[in-house]
């Protein structure tokens, strides 16, 4: 007991303190000396993902990052989902030391977690093992050796038993027995062959695991042609893990009717920049929106069905099917990867955005295989509530003269204005918006002037020596005080605000008017700030006492005391601040309706 103190005194006592706000680049600069306590507490955080867990964001790749992260498992710092996600990114990136003591660490605790047992970190442990890279690991026979014959519960037995197989695998034996070619192409139970994919020790065992899932994904394929090919589909998905079909062996595409992708992407706007960014609506609002096109678009090109996207290769998906790269996207705002996924531009102009709202259509997105339309995509978007903007005048001016034109569309108000100066803004009024405002504001206010320093305090004078045979040393004189700063001067008045004209294009009857004479503002310039007092004078430093002395008489020694230095004089207090100016007058704003 008495070690164990001493033990946990000494870690404690050498632990590393992380500060509460920590980013990518602090996790960066502690890697050097304590990488798995930074990943740790990185994983820690609210909203925190596994893309930080790459070797490329850590100074070292020894036990001081894994015996960290992986002891972190056994606790209640990250949701587990997490801590596997980021184990699993992690453990095939280590070099191959580094590897071998994870994989000896993580089982020893997977051994605790049966022995206690804790069937949640037992999952997650069996989630990593059974995606970790294919290598000799001693510690998992000797793990395999431990497992219990007859765990305590039944949900407790049959994540033994899972985690038994995945170890035998490890070693080509499935129910007791090795594996053959033979008996692996017998085999119906997809899950257990994509196992023996993933696990088996033997390229030939993997192989014949993955033409036979391709054989049962053929016997069980709905379309004609991939039962009447099947040796050419068998052929091509085993060389390719996909039937693709080459562009010219297809008839001309029949266009379909427009789809609408189920997706809620929004346009921030930037008044200042004149630019909108598209975000999916509870989303990342800094990320570009990404849409699955793959359960979406069907191409009828004269095959007895549709045709489809190619899935990923490892999905050993038989339907024929269409290579994204076959596909051209008729838009300049998306571009379309390699695995089908479209992916929407980060930042569009604002006259774009403007005439992508217009319609209400949204984003309309012609889909092409080669040259010939196939399909149209239409992606909804709606502008969000863009924050306050206005023409600014000079220092003190009155606020520029602004002219706008404002026309009612499908989804909110198109708004373009120009200011007398020839600056342009375009934008999207949201019918929903509230506690913003549009338009002309005079100059700001110059700012008040600095108070000047008060002036310091003289010293005091230095007190008297002592003096034999008894005379003290004098006592220095007192400092004198600082004078008060000076007060600040106050700020100056903001321009007036700038006349605004808005012509309104709704005919008689206009439901938007209240909206816009809401929104359309000419506001004062705010008064300027004003200025600081000025900082009050030092006091003076006191006078040093004077000096003692020793004395000799009549064969006596004797010393005489110096004297107490005087005190400082106080500091003088800082100067009041100015007072903010008055702000400018608002000007005026005529609303026209068209």
């Amino acid at each position: 007991m008495r070690a164990a103190l001493v033990l946990s005194l000494m870690f404690w006592s050498c632990a590393h303190t992380f500060p509460a706000r920590y980013d990518l680049e602090a996790l960066r600069a502690d890697s050097a000396k304590w990488p798995g306590e930074a990943l740790v507490h990185y994983l820690s955080r609210p909203g925190a993902d596994d893309t930080v867990c790459d070797r490329a964001n850590f100074s070292r790749l020894d036990s001081a990052l894994t015996e960290p992260f992986i002891d972190s498992l056994d606790s209640e710092r990250m949701p587990l989902q997490l801590w596997v996600a980021c184990a699993q990114r992690l453990l095939p990136s280590l070099p191959e030391t580094s590897r071998g003591a994870f994989v000896e660490r993580l089982s020893s605790l997977t051994l605790t977690f049966v022995k206690r047992p804790d069937l949640a970190r037992l999952r997650a442990t069996y989630d990593v093992l059974a995606r970790r890279p294919r290598e000799p690991a001693p510690a998992l026979r000797k793990l395999r050796s431990q497992l219990p014959a007859q765990p305590s519960t039944r949900a407790l037995n049959a994540l033994v038993e899972s985690l038994r197989a995945l170890l035998d695998l490890d070693d080509g034996i499935v129910d007791g027995q090795p594996l053959t070619e033979a008996t692996v192409l017998q085999l119906d139970d997809e899950a257990l062959l994509r196992r023996i994919d993933a696990r088996a020790p033997d390229e030939a065992l993997r192989t014949a695991a993955r033409r036979r899932i391709v054989r049962i994904h053929i016997a069980q394929s709905p379309v004609k042609e991939v039962q009447t090919r099947a040796a050419e589909v068998e052929a091509a998905v085993m060389k390719a893990g996909r039937w693709a079909q080459p562009l010219g062996s297809l008839a001309a595409p029949v266009p379909q009717p427009p789809l609408v992708a189920p997706v809620d992407v929004r346009l921030s706007q930037d008044i200042e920049a004149q630019l909108a960014s598209p975000f999916v609506a509870g989303d990342d609002a800094r990320r570009a929106p990404a849409i699955d096109l793959r359960p979406l678009l069907r191409f009828h090109v004269g095959w007895s069905e549709p045709l489809v996207l190619c899935e990923a290769p490892d999905s050993l998906a038989v339907a024929p099917c269409i290579d994204a790269a076959d596909v051209q996207l008729g838009t300049g705002f998306a571009t379309l990867d390699r695995a089908g996924v479209l992916h929407l531009a980060q930042k569009w102009a604002m006259a774009d955005a403007i005439d992508l709202t217009a319609t209400g259509l949204g984003l309309v997105v012609p889909v092409k295989l080669g040259e010939r339309l196939s399909q149209v995509v239409q992606v909804p978007l709606t502008a969000q509530v863009p924050g306050s903007f206005c023409f600014e005048g000079a220092p003190t001016d009155r606020g520029p003269l602004v002219s706008a034109v404002v026309v009612p569309a499908a989804h909110g108000l198109l708004v373009e204005a120009v200011d007398e100066r020839g600056r342009r803004v375009q934008f999207v009024l949201p019918r929903n918006a509230a506690g913003v405002e549009f338009g002309s504001c005079g100059g700001r206010g110059r700012a008040g002037t600095a108070g000047s320093p008060g002036a310091s305090g003289s010293s005091g004078t230095t007190g008297s020596s002592a003096m034999c045979p008894s005379s003290p040393g004098g006592r220095g004189g007192n400092g004198s005080n600082g004078t008060p700063g000076g007060a600040g001067g106050d700020g100056g008045p903001g321009g007036e605000g700038g006349a605004l004209r808005v012509e309104l294009h709704c005919g008689k009857n206009c439901e938007d008017e209240a909206l816009v004479r809401a929104v359309f503002r000419s506001r004062g310039g705010l008064g300027g700030e004003g200025g600081p007092g000025g900082q009050g004078g030092r006091g003076g430093a006191g006078g040093a006492g004077g000096s003692g002395t020793s004395c000799y008489q009549n064969g006596k020694s004797s010393y005489a005391s110096g004297g107490s230095p005087g005190s400082s004089g106080s500091n003088g207090p800082q100067g009041s601040a100015g007072r903010r100016g008055a702000p400018g007058s608002d000007g005026v704003v005529e609303v026209l309706r068209r």
